[in-house]
C-alpha cells in the first residue's frame, strides 16, 4: 500500500481529528481567495459550500460558523435526537456524552458534565471516580478501591466510603474473589480481563465488544485480548493501532492535495522534488490514487467540458485523459471517484442527481447503482477484497454510514 493519501480538502476536522478541506484562502499568501457563486466562504476561510448548508443544522465548517446567526435555527430535533444548548444543532442520541463535544467550536453541551454523569458507565471491572477532568469521567478498577493508594485524580477511591469496610460487608454479594466499596455501592472484583456476573462468579471479560478496543480486528481470549491488522496494515508498537505498509518501502509519505486552483504532491517532512507535481484545473471535487498504475485520477472541469483525468504520481506532466462515460456525459456534478482495484471498474458519486454509477475500466460501458436520493455524500470509499462499498449521508435523514454490496 502506497503511502500516497488523496485530500479532498485541507485543514478542515471532523469528530476523529483532521482531515483534508479545500482552501477558501490562497496557499501561498494566505489571503482570502473568492469562492465560485453562488457558495460561500466558512469564517476561517479554509471552505466553501453551497448555499444549501448555510443554518440546515449540521455543522460543514470547521468552525460550524455555517450555523452561526441563524434566524430560524431547527425549530425542534426528531425523535430522541439530542439538541445542542447554543448551536442548536441536532446530534444522534449515541453522540451525547461519548467523551467527544459534538456541539460546534462554542458549545459543549452534549457532554455537560453534570447530565452525562447518571448515564457514564465504566467498563469491565471498574468504577467510577467522582469528579470530572475537563468533562471526562476516569474509572479505576473496583480492585484497586480502598487498598490504601490513591487512583482517582480526586483521590475519591480513598474517601469516606472506606470508612469502617471490612470483608464480612461482601458477604450478601457472594463474590467470587471479594469486594469493595465504591461511590455507586459495594461491588465485587475479579482479576484483569475477567469481570462478575450477576452471581458473582468471575467470568471473561469481551474486550472485542469495545468499540476501540483495536483498530482494525479484534480476537477475544480468556482473560485477554488480541489486536491484528487488515492486509498492507502492520500492527503499531501499542498492540492496539495499525500502521500502513509502505510500498515502496523506502517512499517518503506525500499526499496528494486538492485546492481550488489545482492538485499536487507534497511531502510534509520536506525535500525538494525535481519533477512536476503540481496541475491547474478547476473545482476539482472527486479524486482517487490508483496505486497500481501509480496515477492521480480525478474530475476535471473546465468552461466547456468536463470528464476523468490521470496524471502519474511521479511526473504530473504525463497526463491521459479518459474522457467523460456515455451514460452521463456531463460529470461537473461528481463529488467522489474510486477504483476498484480488483475488477478495475469506476465509481461515481454524482452528487447534482444523488445518484451512485459504476463504470468499466474505460468508461465504455456503465450502469446506474443507485438513485433513491442519496441526499449530501460526504465521504465515498470501496472495500474491494470484501466486495463492500461504504459513504456517508447527510441530509433530511440524522447522518449515517451506509454500505452495500458493490
Amino acid at each position: 500500500m502506497s503511502r500516497v493519501t488523496c485530500c479532498e480538502r485541507v485543514g478542515a476536522f471532523d469528530k476523529g481529528g483532521s482531515v483534508c478541506a479545500g482552501p477558501a484562502a490562497d496557499e501561498e499568501s494566505g489571503s482570502p481567495a473568492p469562492c465560485a457563486a453562488p457558495q460561500f466562504a466558512c469564517a476561517d476561510q479554509l471552505r466553501c459550500l453551497p448555499p444549501a448548508w448555510r443554518c440546515d443544522g449540521r455543522a460543514h465548517c470547521a468552525d460550524a460558523s455555517d450555523e452561526l446567526n441563524c434566524t430560524n435555527p431547527n425549530p425542534s430535533c426528531r425523535g430522541d435526537e439530542f439538541r445542542c444548548a447554543v448551536s442548536n444543532f441536532c446530534l444522534a442520541p449515541s453522540w451525547r456524552c461519548d467523551g467527544e463535544p459534538d456541539c460546534g467550536a462554542h458549545d459543549a453541551s452534549d457532554e455537560d458534565p453534570y447530565m452525562c454523569q447518571k448515564d457514564f458507565k465504566c467498563r469491565g471491572n471498574s468504577a467510577r471516580c467522582v469528579t470530572p477532568v475537563e468533562g471526562q469521567f476516569t474509572c479505576v478498577p473496583v480492585s484497586q478501591f480502598c487498598d490504601g493508594e490513591r487512583q482517582c485524580p480526586d483521590a475519591s477511591d480513598e474517601w469516606d466510603i472506606c470508612d469502617n469496610f471490612t470483608a464480612a460487608d461482601c458477604g450478601a454479594l457472594r463474590c467470587e474473589l471479594g469486594c469493595r466499596p465504591t461511590h455507586a455501592g459495594l461491588a465485587c472484583y475479579c482479576q484483569p480481563g475477567f469481570e462478575p456476573d450477576a452471581a458473582g462468579r468471575c467470568v471473561d471479560t469481551d474486550e472485542c465488544a469495545w468499540e476501540d478496543a483495536c483498530a482494525q480486528r479484534c480476537s477475544n481470549t480468556r482473560g485477554s485480548y488480541e489486536c491484528a491488522c487488515a492486509a498492507g496494515y502492520r500492527l503499531h508498537a501499542d498492540r492496539r493501532d495499525c500502521l500502513p505498509i509502505n510500498e515502496p518501502e523506502d517512499e517518503p509519505l506525500s499526499l496528494i492535495v486538492v485546492t481550488t486552483e489545482g492538485v499536487r504532491r507534497e511531502w510534509p517532512e520536506g525535500g525538494a522534488r525535481s519533477r512536476n507535481h503540481s496541475l491547474a484545473a478547476l473545482n476539482v471535487r472527486a479524486l482517487d490514487f490508483v496505486h497500481a498504475e501509480r496515477s492521480v485520477c480525478y474530475v476535471h472541469h473546465n468552461l466547456s467540458k468536463s470528464g476523468i483525468v490521470c496524471v502519474d504520481a511521479d511526473d504530473f506532466a504525463r497526463r491521459r485523459s479518459l474522457g467523460a462515460p456515455p451514460l452521463f456525459p456531463d460529470v461537473a456534478g461528481a463529488s467522489h471517484l474510486a477504483r476498484d482495484w480488483v475488477a478495475g471498474n469506476w465509481y461515481v458519486v454524482d452528487g447534482a442527481r444523488e445518484a451512485l454509477y459504476v463504470c468499466s475500466r474505460a468508461l465504455a460501458h456503465c450502469r446506474l447503482l443507485l438513485d433513491a436520493a442519496l441526499g449530501k455524500v460526504h465521504g465515498f470509499a470501496l472495500d474491494p477484497g470484501a466486495g463492500l462499498m461504504f459513504w456517508t449521508v447527510w441530509g433530511a435523514a440524522p447522518p449515517a454510514v451506509e454500505r452495500a454490496a458493490s
